[in-house]
């Protein structure tokens, strides 16, 4: 056996990212994109601001809480 053949092919993080976006049904990506729609609006309605880039996922479930209880 060669040492220098790779069990695994190389490929770049532009061609992972595809697979990863890929590897999440198309239906969950909308219903996803839905609820986060629904949560933004709600929090905006409450005069909340939340930043989805920046946020913990702990945090998320924790403001979904709070908004369902008010």
């Amino acid at each position: 056996m060669a040492a220098s053949s790779s069990r695994f092919a190389n490929v770049s993080d532009e061609e992972i990212a595809e697979l990863n976006i890929s590897a999440v049904p198309k239906s969950t990506q909308y219903a996803t994109k839905y609820g986060v729609k629904i949560f933004k609006g709600k929090s905006a309605s409450l005069n909340l601001l939340v930043y989805f880039e920046t946020i913990q996922k702990a945090t998320v479930s924790t403001a979904g809480t709070e908004i369902v209880n008010k």
